[in-house]
């Protein structure tokens, strides 16, 4: 076979001839001249800084690496000598966004010196799309071995830039947190990648590359600098140990002039070395998409250890394999096979499965449908415990014909972190050993990747951020969230996201979830999130009849070219990519609604057919977010696709080649364009009052479209703005709601059309309430008062979603001049006006208030009662998913005793917080055990504010028909009646 992963062609002559000093230091420019990183050794201190065209985006910043003997390479320097070479080539991946990729650098090397006769060399590169710099050690008498505290190395960006980061954190999970957007003045310390965007456009990437035998890099704030800090390994002075003669991994940063091209940019991938495995068979190395037993874990509708509800069974993994082979669908991924589940997933056997569970039986009913087995391999973060297993599992594995593997690290690594070298070295162990019995491996919770897809191309995807399964069990993922991904995370690597939820809404558990997107969102990612392996996430009984599982059917897993059509960090994202003779488009939106329009010139010529999946005029992203428009029509590399979006919605498309049975059926391709057609409004109003004006928008394209409706009241200061959807040739009547004012008329008008509405000014007229305030507000309640008018009771009107007061939501009784409003969630905005009523004659309404809600403290007080014989010496414990909980230590929350077996213990907690929690008696050896209380299975409560900001769990009741996950524990693990 081929060694697709060699280089392919080269365009250029290496050089190594010693290059001249300049006087401001030595210095490398990128091959198109617009990079440049210049190196500067001012009193022989170490510094670096990057331009673009001229212009700082990086001040000098320190270099260097602190050793535990106290030194610092880099601190009193000289340069010996510099190097540099020019290399432009091409290599082929085994799979990967595109088929050829240019590797195409200018590189210097730098010598030095240091007083005390220490030598080491600074690597430089830059690329058109970034620079890259390491550390170069020879061996050497006075440096037998490197063992490094820490690094000094800085990114000190210019000027103040938007940001987009997470916190740093060394727990397990620290990759998995929602993104951060600030100024970058207002970041914090950060893990990796951290992206950038200065105010001409200009975007850079702060990241790591070839990640070998080293630890982990964050990022500090110091002042005004990021500084690349290593994760420590505890116990030891040394965050790294290990030889001289090595080079550490390349500090990255991917600069570009748009978002599109951090997306499109391959900088991290080339800088890693070839393909170390392609002088063998690589046919085994395919993307594909997969289904799982999994979903319904995530919801706790299913368990993954042994029981009634046990998930994966033979019976339930045929069923699902039925189901993927009756869709095209490749892979099935089956957690909870194996043995090991009951305790705390640290002493997992990766060979035997459980009773209920044929492994053998499985796998080969599954290639009798041409459907590959995903086995499961949940470490529970013991590295030791895997690795004493690894070469007996993965020699079954393969001996069963399995080539793909999910690993997963749940849990804190004993004595490492995720990110430590121990822990840098197993994931590594881990690809190798896969490539050696012919596994991809799928690896969730552990560390960011670092480009090594191209040196060990089974790495086909890997989880190291806040996946989609956060909405299964927490306030769940923002749309912004979703939309900074691309533009951070995914610039490491392919990233298992696991989209394709359709029952967007589903609950099992009635825990207040829900997925954050539209279904043509869901639909989008296929092509906008990169992978080597992509799930239809769902479960299979959700996307039977369902309009949609068409797209996931049809979309590939591996893709031959991709061009990235319009691009913003966190509001919008176009993808195009090719299969064959096919091209594909994903649309995906933020925050807010909006119409995007791209143009097909990546097509090739002649007649295509667009089978595009875009959100519906019906699609309503909080009350309607399945709504799906299909719509198929001829198109030519001419024409421009519009995608109207929802709030968090998108838009799916496939283009083939069309067939003279395309031409004679279906339509050509209308570009939407919106029209006003028609205005409406009373034909009278009070002075003061809030009217109503509707207007019919037609729509005469062939897809959704959509555009802005403005209305304005001429010779006022009344403007309203609406994002309007219009399905193909349709129409769609739109609501405004102004308050009218003037003497004699007011002209309204929307689009070109417009209407008179006559102004009255009644003598008999109830006066309207004022005063209208708001007195409190939390996550969940918002609280009203206002001024009385006299006898009147009173109407009171919340702004609904599309900008109009209906129908009130309180009618009060006279005298009352306040409200409580129970019916807001955390993170919205709401408008309310209050209308007096006196014999059946309505004010106009009163002044308008409007409150944003957030989160608020609450203070939680969790009561328990245990068993009789629980051993009265023993305090009690509640271990648990959030921070102050160890999170899942169990014994770090003592609880206190308050009544005979009453125990309590409080915390102040943010409204919407959910816990996940059990009861011990100090040890995981002592955890209750009963009931539904059992291995995985957790109590959950979700923190709620109430209307006093007080909240008791009482899990105190000995009543059978109380939950158990609020009931009185009846026994513990070690110890039962």
């Amino acid at each position: 076979m081929l060694a697709a992963s060699g280089t392919i062609a080269s365009a250029a002559t290496v050089a190594t001839a010693p290059a001249a000093l300049a006087a401001e230091g030595p210095a490398v420019t990128s091959p198109d001249g617009l990079l440049a990183l210049a190196v500067s050794t001012d009193a022989g201190r170490l510094t670096y800084e990057v331009t673009r065209a001229g212009r700082s985006l990086v001040l000098p910043s320190a270099l260097g690496l602190r050793l535990t003997d106290g030194t610092t390479l880099g601190s009193d320097v000289t340069v010996t000598g510099t190097s540099s070479r020019a290399s432009d080539t091409t290599w082929r991946p085994v799979w990967g966004a595109d088929p050829t990729v240019r590797d195409d650098f200018r590189e210097l090397t730098v010598g030095f010196r240091q007083a005390d006769g220490r030598t080491f060399n600074l690597v430089v590169r830059a690329y058109d799309d970034g620079v890259a710099f390491r550390y170069d050690v020879p061996a050497q008498p006075g440096l037998p071995s490197l063992q490094i505290v820490d690094e000094a190395t800085e990114f000190a960006l210019t000027g103040d830039p938007d940001a987009w980061w997470t916190p740093r954190s060394l727990a397990y999970d620290g990759d998995e947190q929602l993104w951060r957007s600030t100024a970058y003045s207002q970041m914090g310390s950060s893990m990796t990648p951290a992206t950038f965007r200065y105010a001409d456009g200009t975007h850079l990437s702060i990241h790591e590359a070839d990640l070998v035998d080293y630890a982990g890099m964050t990022l500090v704030k110091e002042g005004q600098r990021l500084r690349a800090a290593l994760t420590p390994t505890p116990g030891r002075a040394a965050a790294v140990v290990t030889s001289t003669g090595r080079a550490t991994p390349w500090r990255s940063l991917t600069i570009t002039g748009d978002a599109a091209g951090l997306v499109e940019s391959h900088l991290l991938e080339n800088l890693n070395p070839p393909c170390a495995i392609c002088d063998q068979d690589t046919s085994w190395i395919q993307p594909t998409k997969y289904v799982g037993i999994w979903w319904a874990l995530q919801h706790g509708a299913f368990t993954w250890e042994t029981g009634p509800n046990h998930g994966a069974t033979t019976a339930r993994a045929k069923q699902y394999i039925d189901f993927a082979a009756a869709h095209g669908i490749g892979g099935l991924l089956a957690e909870g096979w194996n043995e090991g589940w009951e305790g705390s997933w640290a002493d997992q056997d990766f060979v035997n499965a459980t009773p209920d569970f044929d492994l053998a039986e499985v796998v080969a009913y599954g290639k009798s449908k041409g459907v590959e087995f995903i086995a499961h391999n949940e470490t529970g973060a013991s590295l030791d415990n895997y690795e004493r297993q690894i070469d007996q599992a993965f020699a079954l594995y393969e001996s069963l014909g399995i080539h793909y593997l999910k690993t997963g690290y749940v849990g804190q690594i004993p004595g490492q972190y995720t990110y430590s070298q121990r822990s840098v070295n197993h994931y590594r162990t881990v690809l190798e050993k896969a490539a050696q019995h012919q596994i991809n491996v799928n690896c969730h919770e552990c560390i960011h990747a670092t480009g090594e897809v191209r040196t060990y191309p089974n790495a086909i995807s890997r989880e190291a951020m806040r996946g989609q399964e956060y909405d299964a069990f927490s306030e769940g993922n923002s749309p912004e969230h979703t939309l900074i991904l691309p533009f951070t995370r995914m610039l490491s690597g392919p990233m298992d996201y696991t989209p394709g939820i359709f029952d967007i809404f589903w609950d099992p558990r009635n825990a207040g979830r829900r997925v954050h997107t539209t279904v043509a969102k869901q639909l989008s990612y296929y092509v906008n999130y990169f992978s080597g392996v992509q799930m239809a996430a769902d479960l299979p009984e959700h996307y039977e009849g369902r309009p949609g599982l068409e797209f996931i059917e049809d979309v590939p897993a591996r893709w031959d070219q991709t061009d990235v059509l319009s691009a913003a960090v966190g509001d919008h994202l176009v993808t195009a990519r090719r299969s064959g003779g096919e091209w594909y488009v994903g649309a995906m939106a933020g925050e807010r609604a909006q119409t995007l329009r791209y143009p097909l010139s990546f097509l090739g010529r002649g007649d295509w057919v667009a089978e595009s999946y875009t959100d519906a005029q019906a699609t309503d992203y909080t009350t309607n977010p399945t709504a799906l428009t299909i719509d198929r029509s001829v198109v030519t590399r001419k024409d421009t696709f519009v995608a109207a979006l929802e709030r968090s919605g998108g838009q799916a498309v496939r283009f083939r080649p069309a067939t003279a049975a395309d031409l004679a059926e279906l339509p050509r391709y209308v570009e939407p364009e919106l029209d006003v057609v028609s205005v409406a409004a009373p034909a009278s109003a009070q002075e003061g009052d809030l009217v109503t004006i509707t207007a019919t928008v037609a729509n005469a394209g062939s897809v959704p479209g959509g555009d802005v409706v403005t209305m304005s009241v001429k010779g006022g200061a009344v403007t309203q703005s609406r994002n309007v959807r219009v399905d193909g040739d349709g129409t769609r009547t739109v609501a405004f709601q102004a308050r009218l004012t003037g003497r004699h008329s007011a002209r309204v008008i929307v689009g070109d059309e417009r209407v008179t509405v006559r102004i009255e000014h009644p003598s008999d007229a109830v006066p309207a309430p004022t005063g209208l305030r708001v007195t409190r507000f939390a996550g969940s309640l918002v609280a009203l008062a206002w001024d009385m008018v006299p006898g009147a009771s009173y109407q009171v009107f919340r702004r609904s979603a599309d900008g109009i007061y209906e129908e009130p939501i309180a009618v009060l009784p006279a005298g009352a001049t306040s409200y409580l409003d129970t019916g807001v969630s955390i993170g919205g905005t709401y408008s309310y006006v209050v209308r007096a009523v006196v014999e059946g004659r309505t004010s106009i309404p009163s002044n308008e208030v409007t409150q944003t809600t957030s989160a608020q403290q609450v203070q939680v007080t969790w009561r328990v009662r245990v068993p009789d014989f629980t051993p009265p010496g023993d305090t009690i414990y509640m271990p648990g998913s959030i921070p102050e909980l160890g999170p899942w230590d169990p014994g770090k929350l003592a609880m206190t005793r308050v009544g005979p077996n009453l125990w309590e213990a409080s915390l102040s907690l943010l409204e919407g917080t959910t816990v996940d929690y059990k009861y011990t008696r100090g040890s995981w050896a002592k955890v209750e055990d009963w009931g539904e209380i059992v291995g995985t299975n957790n109590r959950r409560v979700t923190v709620s504010y109430g209307t006093t900001g007080a909240q008791l769990v009482n899990d105190t009741s000995t009543d059978p028909a109380t939950p158990d996950i609020h009931e009185a524990v009846r026994s513990w693990i070690d110890v039962r009646s």
